[in-house]
Parts: C-alpha cells; sequence; structure tokens
C-alpha cells in the first residue's frame, strides 16, 4: 500500500513537537504534510473533512503504522 510504502521509504520525520510528525509528499519530495493523531495537512484529508466524513488518509496511517513497528521494537 501507500502507507507502507512511505513508511518503508523513510519519508516520515518527527518534528519539534512530539506529538506532530511530518511526512513527505510521494507526488512532490519537497513537501511535507504534518500529521497530528488522526488530522493531516494533505489535501486529501481535508477534502474528507469538508466532506463531514474524516478518515485517516496515507500520510496518517503510515504514521500510526511506524508508530506501531516502533513500540514493537522497544518491548
Amino acid at each position: 500500500s501507500k502507507a507502507s510504502y512511505l513508511v518503508l521509504s523513510s519519508a516520515i520525520q518527527p518534528t519539534d513537537s512530539p506529538a506532530v510528525m511530518a511526512v513527505r509528499s510521494m507526488t512532490t519530495p519537497d513537501i511535507l504534510y504534518e500529521v497530528t493523531g488522526t488530522v493531516c495537512t494533505c489535501p486529501a484529508w481535508a477534502k474528507t473533512a469538508r466532506a463531514g466524513t474524516p478518515h485517516l488518509c496515507k500520510h496518517g496511517l503510515a504514521v500510526a503504522m511506524a508508530v506501531a513497528m516502533a513500540a514493537r521494537l522497544v518491548v
């Protein structure tokens, strides 16, 4: 999946805030989207939010996957 690709390609970066992760755009690599919990700054997330059906975009899913993987490595 696209989210898996983002995780495996090291597209996720920490930010100055521990609650926010930056995820590189797949189509425009110099653009970083910020993911906080289930909210993302990408256009796809904004579109679903405006429609009243916000859900995880590929960036949010990638962050969730990376966090879950990191938690398993720490245990």
